[in-house]
């Protein structure tokens, strides 16, 4: 895991997360809260704090206001989100979400400079005939010159099948509650 550099979904903080996440050399935070969750400032704000203390970039799903009021390194933008075109006068780094070509051609209109293609292996959100796969995400990715990184179902026993994959980051949600 500490091969990769790792970016975390998080929609709060506690301390046993807090440790989890000190042990990883490489590591990116990203705020994101369900559809149904409206955004909690509180949460944000302790996130916020915390990667300041590790010295991690933050970033915060979808809001570009809220980017900009909370000082983040950058914005994530999800796959379904096609709305959002930001102004270069932003010094902030994009990440965009894609399932398919389509959707990397709108995250490519919206200046993403790193894409999190999912998803990879089997997880709750995705039906086991949604998933990619590591021969289909290599089919699909192979011509697009950006830098690439896997999301959805990784778990410590993925992690052998993702380096085959030849890519250095991964993006995960539940992987540090199972360790």
């Amino acid at each position: 895991m500490n091969q990769y550099h790792n970016y975390i979904f998080l929609d709060k903080i506690n301390s046993e997360l807090s440790l989890k996440i000190k042990k990883i050399k490489k590591v990116s935070i990203i705020y994101y809260t369900d559809n149904f969750e409206p955004f909690n400032e509180n949460n944000c704000k302790l996130i916020r704090k915390f990667c300041k203390k590790i010295n991690a970039p933050f970033y915060i799903v979808n809001s570009l206001k809220n980017a900009i009021k909370y000082n983040t390194a950058g914005i994530y933008i999800t796959a379904d989100n096609r709305r959002i075109i930001l102004n270069k006068y932003y010094k902030l780094k994009i990440i965009g979400s894609v399932h398919n070509n389509l959707d990397f051609y709108f995250k490519t209109i919206q200046n993403c400079t790193l894409m999190m293609l999912s998803p990879l292996f089997y997880n709750k959100k995705y039906s086991r005939n949604k998933i990619l796969g590591s021969s289909k995400f290599r089919l699909i990715s192979r011509n697009w010159k950006i830098d690439l990184c896997a999301l959805g179902g990784i778990n410590n026993s993925n992690l052998n099948k993702i380096k085959l994959l030849r890519i250095s980051n991964i993006a995960h949600r539940s992987m540090l509650k199972l360790t």
